[in-house]
């Protein structure tokens, strides 16, 4: 290995264009960083085993970090980047997604084959597209230009509205565990549980309770709300709180656990829960894994697509904030739909928009600013994640 000192006092490196962050140059990855980020200036080192670097000159960009010396300029500005998706101020989404409205709607893969009707492909209805840009006229026609440089028809699309709902914020373990309305528009509110009961008020899709009392009348479960205020249990999801699992390396380790018979996610630092929210797990053919993982990558923003073997295949585009945690399964943004609360997802654990970006930006590794995507090592090892379908099951670790 063979150092060269600067001959100015640089700061940072800038890249210059999407490239690898080394922990062994040129032989294990630890994540992606954009162009426009400014690293660490340490010092420029020929390392000859560096064979995926052209001319194998790294820049050392931190402690154990390295990067390529084709992919950055030395630079005299303090290092610093943007967070990773870029959010626009009053978005929820890294960027805008429309789907198509019907079976059959076409694609073309640039102006000229518009123009000749050069058709790519046909996608099916409820396929998705992140937008570069949303209007392109061409000809007489509109249409919309794709994060991936394709064109198609805007007339055939409709544009996601993304969930709003968001879990709440913890300090501690309340005195009555919280609960959420799941009910499709509102959950009516009764005086007393069982026979005989009136109606005493409503409370909307969504809305975060307290949990007094639950009680069972017959065949159904009531949970009091308040003072002579009850709500059939059907329409709630009430969280539960756990111990921590043994494997926690200090007490205040971070960790997460979500209930799938439940439909909850609730984030602790050590014994201490600190977030609540609703989530939706794997549909009963789509089983989301039971076990204990920790997270081993972690993304900005990406495409989501079936796994090798599956039968029903699907493709959706700028999935947000993704983090995975055992195989092809992750936590992760979904803006296709808004029925957290319920089974909905290919396996994966599908949060709102709002929470999915809470939770990333909580769990380990970190995504420094600047970087598209992070995996886990044992220098920054990922969050603990716990997936089980009750708080008694046993389940064990899974690589």
């Amino acid at each position: 290995m063979q150092e060269q000192q600067a001959t100015k006092p640089y700061l940072s490196v800038r890249v210059m264009k999407r490239t690898r962050v080394w922990r062994k140059p040129g032989k294990f990855s630890i994540g992606e960083v954009m162009p426009g980020t400014y690293l660490p200036y340490v010092v420029k080192l020929f390392i000859p085993y560096g064979r995926k670097c052209p001319g194998r000159w790294f820049y050392q960009v931190g402690d154990r970090e390295y990067l390529c010396a084709v992919a950055g300029r030395p630079s005299f500005q303090f290092p610093h980047g943007i967070p990773r998706p870029l959010l626009r101020e009053g978005r929820i989404l890294p960027v805008r997604v429309f789907s198509a409205t019907r079976d059959g709607v076409p694609v073309y893969k640039s102006v000229k084959d518009v123009e000749a009707q050069n058709l790519d492909r046909v996608v099916e209805r409820g396929f998705s597209f992140a937008a570069r840009r949303v209007s392109v006229k061409i000809g007489k026609t509109y249409y919309l230009k794709t994060m991936r440089g394709e064109y198609v028809p805007r007339r055939m699309l409709w544009e996601r509205r993304p969930s709003q709902f968001q879990g709440i914020e913890l300090d501690g373990r309340p005195d009555h565990p919280p609960a959420c309305v799941i009910a499709r528009k509102f959950a009516w509110v009764w005086d007393k549980p069982g026979r005989g009961r009136k109606r005493v008020g409503k409370k909307a899709r969504y809305e975060w309770l307290t949990a007094y009392e639950r009680k069972r009348v017959g065949k159904y479960r009531f949970v009091r709300i308040g003072p002579d205020q009850w709500v059939d249990a059907r329409n709630l999801r009430v969280f539960t709180f756990t111990k921590p699992p043994n494997m926690l390396k200090s007490p205040d380790d971070k960790w997460i656990e979500v209930l799938t018979g439940r439909q909850t996610l609730v984030a602790y630092e050590g014994p201490r829960p600190v977030f609540a929210t609703l989530v939706s797990t794997g549909r009963r053919e789509h089983q989301s894994p039971e076990g204990l993982f920790r997270i081993w990558i972690k993304i900005g923003v990406d495409r989501m697509n079936n796994q090798p073997g599956e039968a029903e295949m699907y493709l959706v585009e700028a999935v947000p904030w993704i983090m995975y945690f055992y195989k092809g399964f992750a936590l992760h943004g979904a803006y296709w739909h808004d029925g957290f609360g319920n089974p909905k997802s290919h396996g994966c654990i599908n949060l709102s928009p709002k929470d999915a970006r809470h939770v990333f930006d909580w769990t380990d590794p970190a995504l420094p600013p600047g970087w598209h995507s992070r995996w886990a090592d044992k220098y920054a090892p990922g969050t603990l994640v716990r997936i089980r379908r009750h708080p008694g099951q046993r389940v064990s670790f899974k690589r």
